[in-house]
Order: C-alpha cells, then structure tokens, then sequence
C-alpha cells in the first residue's frame, strides 16, 4: 500500500493512506489532497487531545490553524514573540502551562461564541482573586440565551 508523507508546516509524523491524488507536473510530483479543510480539522483534534508535549511543528501547526500571527499568540499568551518563535524553532521546549493553554485557546477559538483567548485572559488576571457574576438567561424561539453582567474583582 502506497502512503504519501504529509509534511505541511513541518509536521513529520502524519502519513494519508488515502484521500489524495498524485500527478505528474514535469520532472515534480503533484499532490493534490482532497479535502484538505477536514483533513486540518481531524490533525487538530489528534493533536489537541493526546498527552505528549506539542512538537515545534505541531505549535505552528495550531498557530497557523487558529489564523494567528507570532504576535497575536504571544500577545493572547502574554509572552514576547521570540518566545513563540523559539517554540516553533524547537530551540526552547515549550512549558506544560504553554502547552495546556495553547490547546485550550484553540478548542476556545473552535466553539461557537466563544471569546478567542478568553481562558488564558482569565489565567493571567493575577489581581483578580475573586469575582461574581449574575446570570441572566432569556428563552427564545432558538433556545436559551445566555448573557451576564460580570461584576468587578
């Protein structure tokens, strides 16, 4: 069985079975992959939920997923580019905390509604020792409807 090695954004470890076309363009081989949209999709999800530490590649992967720019994560993550950058050059491992909110910040940008970078806004407000909220929710014709007003630390 012939497997084409996927190497988009450096990723080395992901192999298709099928869901892909090879052609001869010249002296260079043409791939074409079919669905490529859903193909990022079920990486993402492999990636977001296994245990092992994210790759490099695997962060810029996410990054680049979430359509953010070194600075933008790093602004959301509150660390300096260079910082993400060396992530995504493997020169400097990435932290657990790092990892657990990168995943956490992509699962948030997936959902519906979500603020992107809620969560990890939420961990950094280290003067904020405790807060309450009022939950107002209203039923309409689509369902319940959340919205709150959110009282001051």
């Amino acid at each position: 069985m012939f497997m084409y090695h996927y190497t988009d954004y450096g990723l080395e470890t992901v192999w298709l079975t099928n869901g892909y076309r090879c052609g001869k363009q010249g002296e260079h081989v043409q791939v074409d992959i079919e669905d490529k949209p859903a193909l990022h999709q079920v990486l993402a999800k492999l990636l977001i939920n296994r245990r092992n530490l994210l790759s490099c590649h695997e962060i810029r992967f996410l990054r680049r997923e979430m359509s953010m720019s070194v600075h933008e994560l790093a602004s959301v993550m509150g660390v300096q580019s260079d910082v993400i950058e060396r992530w995504e050059r493997g020169e400097t491992g990435l932290p657990r905390v790092a990892d657990v909110s990168l995943r956490a910040l992509f699962v948030g940008s997936r959902l519906e509604e979500s603020e992107p970078g809620l969560y990890l806004h939420i961990l950094s407000e280290t003067e904020c020792r405790q807060s309450s909220e009022t939950l107002f929710l209203t039923y309409a014709d689509k369902g319940c409807r959340p919205s709150f007003l959110r009282d001051s630390c």
